[in-house]
């Protein structure tokens, strides 16, 4: 299997012009869409299943334990 190096894309002698206006705007969309979705993907915890070990029990109103679960 032969790998690309970075080189490669380097010294590929392509003396084709960056269109500027055309590259902002693709920049522009990746940051404003696929950088934040991956960055958020990157920052999530795997799923792991609910676990109710070690609660204690309080009598309240409010159940911040179920709470936390939903969220």
């Amino acid at each position: 299997m032969d790998l690309m190096q970075l080189s490669d894309l380097l010294d590929n002698n392509d003396n084709r012009e960056i269109d500027l206006s055309k590259t902002r705007i693709k920049v522009t969309q990746f940051m404003d869409n696929q950088y934040k979705q991956l960055k958020y993907i990157a920052n999530t915890s795997p799923l792991n299943s609910v676990s109710y070990d070690n609660i204690k029990v309080q009598t309240s109103q409010s159940n911040s334990i179920e709470d936390k679960t939903i969220r």
